[in-house]
């Protein structure tokens, strides 16, 4: 049996209860005794306020003998599960039994481990399939409820207490922001697991349902002696996210303002549904309160003309007004759009960074590329990689308008650069003697032949590196370098950082 057992033993004899215990000790640690009683009396007010999973009777009792205590348990809650203990066989008793809902009957004579494990999980895998499909039918009614559409109060737990209070906490799913169009993997868990934590004293999770691509919502019951609710249910919020994260599932999630009108919550749903589009901006895995993500839902948007000013700083090829007016885009998209808006703009500004590429012929790789992130720092950091991709092509582009001789050597370099080739192989592709190659590259390029050579193998090592395709260890060989060590040496030389740093940082 994977979950515990809660049982409750009524029987009128200390040592029937004691041997009792004694075979339950002797079965596992996953059946737990809620409770015992020597009177029929004395059990019912204890099993109506405990709710053990199967009650244990025995038929004669003194007072109220334990068909009596059975109907009544019965009558109170008709899915009690009830076994009978009787001394012999009075198939009369059994029979009565039966038909008022008792599930079973055990002789105790013939009670042994065994037979008492056995009936134990027959009965607790019954009552786990009824438990089951009566969730699943409540979780129907409350996705019915939330959305607005018709449903039976009295299957929400619908009450109207002029004191009590009700919330909701809406859990989504983190997922990741892609530019080109989101291929979104929901994880599925039922809202069962949730009305099964641990909630704070105070509140009480009431019903949760899984309301359909990666959310789930729960109703909480706030306590009519609870003062203060906000830090309550931020607590609840987090055993909901530690749940779902122990499934392996990592949620936002987003607790409401309390109120004391039931038929409020469904416009609480959408509320919350609606602010779940704001939750991207908090990094993931958070509690958020619904308030202050209706304060940033309200913030006004002042990003006129960003657009076109990023463009004129392009034609202008002013890399650091390109950079400082991408700095200013990124920060005031995230801080006032949603999701959806923040995800729109993005694709805006690759467009513009893709034509401009386009019209100047220069290459970069970066914003071809689809790419999903975590988060803003890593939206961030991809768009400046692309600006300084663009703008080292443009500085590339100009490398390579010099004359006919430096036009061979680069072409050369390009194409050789993985190869242990010397200044004089450069210079005989150049039709030229390596003195004359050493000083026009001097003269045009303001650079030795092999100082141009070392930072191009560098150049392509850190794309090498960028992509992901090759080990650092793979590396220095497709750069053209004879050993690991060297090239570390001259990557941070270069570069500032060694490999290792440089491939962390990406």
């Amino acid at each position: 049996m994977n979950e515990k057992s809660r049982i409750y033993i009524v029987d009128d004899e200390m040592m029937a209860i004691a041997y009792f215990k004694s075979l339950i000790r002797e079965i596992s640690g996953d059946i737990e005794i809620a409770g015992e009683a020597l009177q029929g009396a004395a059990a019912y007010p204890e099993v109506c306020r405990l709710k053990p999973d199967i009650v244990f009777v025995d038929i004669s009792m003194p007072v109220m003998n334990g068909l009596q205590l059975a109907e009544k348990l019965l009558k109170e809650d008709k899915t009690t599960k009830i076994v009978l203990l009787t001394s012999y066989r009075d198939f009369d008793y059994v029979k009565k039994g039966m038909e008022m809902g008792v599930v079973s009957y055990m002789l105790k004579n013939e009670l042994t481990a065994d037979t008492l494990r056995e009936e134990i999980e027959k009965i607790m895998g019954s009552l786990r399939e009824e438990r089951h499909k009566a969730h699943m039918y409540a979780e129907h009614n409350l996705r019915k409820f939330l959305t607005s559409q018709a449903a039976d109060k009295e299957d929400i737990i619908y009450r109207n207490h002029p004191m009590q209070r009700y919330s909701l906490l809406y859990a989504w799913e983190d997922q990741p922001l892609s530019l080109d169009g989101e291929h979104k993997m929901f994880s599925e868990c039922e809202g069962e697991l949730l009305e099964k934590l641990d909630y704070p004293k105070g509140i009480t999770c009431r019903s949760a349902a899984a309301v359909g691509d990666g959310k789930w919502c729960t109703i909480i019951f706030i306590d009519v002696n609870v003062a203060d609710s906000k830090e309550l249910l931020m607590e609840a919020g987090e055993v909901v996210r530690r749940g779902l994260l122990q499934k392996g599932v990592r949620i936002s999630c987003i607790a409401s303002k309390a109120t004391k009108k039931f038929l409020e919550l469904p416009g609480l749903y959408k509320c919350l549904d609606e602010l779940s589009d704001y939750t991207f901006f908090y990094g993931g895995g958070r509690v958020l309160w619904q308030e202050e993500l209706e304060k940033r839902r309200k913030a006004e948007p002042d990003c006129d003309g960003l657009m076109l000013q990023l463009m004129y700083t392009l034609d202008e090829e002013d890399k650091n007004a390109s950079e400082f007016t991408l700095q200013q885009m990124l920060e005031k998209y995230k801080s006032v759009y949603s999701r959806t808006e923040y995800t729109r703009m993005l694709r805006e500004i690759r467009g513009i960074l893709k034509r401009y590429a386009d019209r100047k012929k220069v290459e970069a790789g970066t914003i071809w590329e689809n790419h999903v992130f975590a988060d803003t720092r890593q939206v961030e950091e991809w768009f400046y990689a692309g600006l300084r991709e663009i703008y080292a092509g443009l500085d590339s582009f100009r490398e390579e308008q010099y004359s006919r001789m430096i036009g061979l050597s680069l072409e050369f370099i390009h194409k050789n650069f993985e190869k242990n080739i010397s200044v004089q192989d450069i210079a005989n592709a150049a039709n030229i003697s390596e003195g004359h190659l050493r000083k026009c590259f001097k003269n045009e390029l303001n650079i030795t032949v092999v100082d141009y050579l070392t930072n191009y193998r560098i150049r392509r090592a850190k794309k090498m590196m960028k992509s992901g395709e090759y080990k650092i260890s793979e590396v220095f060989e497709k750069v053209g370098f004879t050993s690991s060590q060297y090239f570390s040496y001259v990557f941070k030389k270069i570069e500032g950082v060694t490999p290792s740093e440089f491939l962390k940082s990406l």
